[in-house]
């Protein structure tokens, strides 16, 4: 007997000898969410096959199916095979404790007395579900000095939460139910803004560019002289124009001197006809006029005529004239005001 023993090698139950062994291939054809509880991530269900790569005979024993967790703990489950159709074996087992998220699964077949070992290629899952959205069609259209407001709404396993990207600073949304709102400056013509739902799975995005009607929008510019003489006079323009497309409402125009000048009377310039027109008046060295409504494209003119007093400066001076305009905001209990200003040289007088 012990010569009959002499050259061979005992194999253990469950190994292979190199030599005879039949070569497989191993894959993971799919896995499955099972639901738990609501709010518990799912446990997934992952389902391999392991094929002989000749013979008839289908692969026994098992698979380990593994994969690693976000703080790198690693997950592992035991799939047993059956035996199937074309020498190849199917089984299936569940990991447990997967925190809601995205995973690369692997599956490595531990091989038999008659079939060898083999591994996978990495495999994708999820646990949970990606965001999709089931509302994201806002208005591309807003009115300057609106309300602009949207819900956004998003399925997915966990709940979606929501941020916003490339946004102007006055538009907000509401993290937990998607609610994007702002008021609209006057100055903003058109905005793109981008919403973005996501949960530890995977996030979607959105773009959108909202275009700003202009209804009324009131512009102003000031002329004046560059330099004036001590006890001389001049006189200062203000225009203002309608460069909306609907009229203008509570219109008011005015010119403030500063202390160097001193207003003395005021008049209508271009655009007014022959009579008619508003009133000025003169209080605390600034001219007002109420000119009420101002048609789109319609450009008015003021005058203020003044006189240069010596407020004993030493030098040079310069002072600043302000022209000003305000209008009723539509669908507003507010106004609206622009600016414009002119620079004035002041020369004292010189006696000889």
């Amino acid at each position: 007997m012990a010569g009959g023993l002499a050259g061979t090698a005992l194999l253990m139950q469950g190994t292979a000898r190199a030599d005879t062994a039949v070569a497989t291939s191993t894959s993971i054809t799919g896995t499955t969410q099972l639901l738990v509880d609501p709010g518990i991530p799912p446990v997934l269900k992952v389902d391999v096959s392991v094929g002989a790569q000749s013979g008839s005979q289908s692969p026994t024993g098992s698979v380990q199916v593994s994969t690693q967790t976000p703080d790198g703990t690693t997950v592992k489950c035991d799939a047993s095979l059956s035996g199937g159709s074309n020498a190849t074996s199917a089984g299936s087992c569940t990991l447990h404790g997967l925190p809601f998220g995205s995973y690369h699964l692997h599956a490595g077949y531990l091989g038999s007395s008659t079939f060898s070992t083999s591994s996978s290629a990495s495999y994708a899952a999820a646990v949970g579900t990606a965001p999709s959205w089931t509302a994201n069609s806002p208005s591309l259209s807003a009115q300057q000095r609106g309300y602009y407001n949207y819900t956004f709404a998003a399925k997915g396993v966990p709940a979606p939460t929501y941020s916003l990207q490339n946004a102007p600073i006055w538009l907000n949304v509401d993290q937990t139910n998607g609610h994007v709102f702002g008021w609209l400056p006057w100055t903003v013509r058109s905005f793109s803004y981008t919403v973005v739902a996501s949960n530890a799975v995977g996030s979607i995005k959105a773009t959108f560019t909202v275009s700003t009607g202009v209804p009324v929008q009131v512009v102003t510019w000031l002329s004046c002289p560059r330099s004036v003489n001590v006890g001389q006079g001049g006189s200062c323009t203000l225009n203002v124009k309608n460069t909306g497309s609907t009229a203008a409402h509570g219109v008011n125009a005015d010119i403030a001197l500063p202390r160097a000048l001193k207003a003395r009377w005021c008049s209508l310039g271009w655009g007014w006809s022959w009579g008619r027109g508003p009133s000025c008046n003169i209080h605390n060295n600034t001219a007002n006029w109420h000119i009420g409504r101002l048609s789109p494209g319609q450009t008015k003119a003021f005058v203020v005529f003044f006189t240069v007093h010596n407020v004993f400066w030493n030098g040079t001076p310069r002072v600043t004239v302000t022209g000003a305009a305000s209008w009723d905001v539509p669908n507003s209990d507010t106004r609206a005001v622009t600016y414009s200003y002119a620079r004035i040289t002041v020369h004292q007088r010189v006696w000889w």
